[in-house]
């Protein structure tokens, strides 16, 4: 059996959950610590969804659609790379890549995750 659509949206919406993109700051929590004005958090997230997450949503649906076509990751994998300068965000991101795939395995083990 299967989770449902609406039982996995809250597994993920949940903040106990250590692989969920919210238990990484995207940045904000080192921006604070090295000197941001706290009152320029909301411009720096706004410039966030902007741009990194508009990168990170697409190569979400081209990666998607190479696995279902049996493509390989290498080259979306590259791409993104290229897109996303900052060693750190790439390194935090396939940490929490790893973690959502390590939930998707116990959440489905028939699916080739």
């Amino acid at each position: 059996m299967h989770p449902a659509a609406p039982t996995i949206a809250l597994l993920l919406a949940d903040a106990r959950l250590p692989a969920g993109g919210h238990a990484h700051s995207s940045g904000l929590e080192p921006a604070l610590l090295s000197g941001m004005d706290p009152a320029d958090a909301a411009a720096f997230l706004h410039a966030r969804a902007r741009t990194t997450t508009l990168v990170d949503a697409g190569t979400a649906v081209v990666a998607r659609h190479a696995a279902h076509a049996g493509l390989p990751s290498a080259p979306v994998e590259r791409a993104w790379a290229a897109r996303t300068p900052s060693r750190a965000m790439r390194e935090a991101a396939c940490d929490l890549g790893r973690g959502l795939l390590r939930l998707a395995r116990r959440l489905w083990p028939d699916s080739p995750a």
